[in-house]
């Protein structure tokens, strides 16, 4: 496994489940991007989207995750693109949803197709696969 990470067949089964409900809570967010992009206006507090406290994913890799997997460098890149996408989402929220500026639908569609890829490699770290 990655960085010698030594857990039970337990524990990468524990980590498999978070990492695909913090995929699917992920895609969800995705969908309401690019629901946005196409005119439908979302029904969301000022601000609401900008703080990770509320966020199950946010949630998962600050309290939930084994911290046996926090070392690794796929933590730090997930991590920085969670971030990263809240405030992506944000930005993308308060544009009027008639006039969205092209390079907030690019930087969306980019950070959030990066985080996917993150979350993925945490499902297949889960399926004892290698994370590169």
């Amino acid at each position: 496994m990655a960085d010698d990470v030594i857990v039970s067949p337990a524990d990468l089964a524990v980590l498999l489940i978070q990492a695909q409900d913090a995929l699917k809570m992920h895609f969800i967010w995705m969908d309401r991007g690019y629901r946005f992009l196409e005119g439908q206006s979302l029904d969301l507090p000022a601000g609401f989207v900008r703080s990770d406290d509320l966020c199950p994913v946010g949630n998962w890799l600050r309290d939930r995750l084994d911290i046996r997997f926090r070392h690794l460098p796929l933590y730090a890149r997930t991590n920085d693109l969670h971030e990263e996408f809240h405030v992506v989402l944000d930005e993308l929220f308060r544009e009027d949803v008639k006039q969205v500026n092209p390079t907030r639908a690019d930087r969306f569609n980019t950070v959030g197709d990066d985080l996917t890829r993150c979350l993925e490699e945490w499902v297949a770290l889960g399926r004892n696969a290698s994370v590169n």
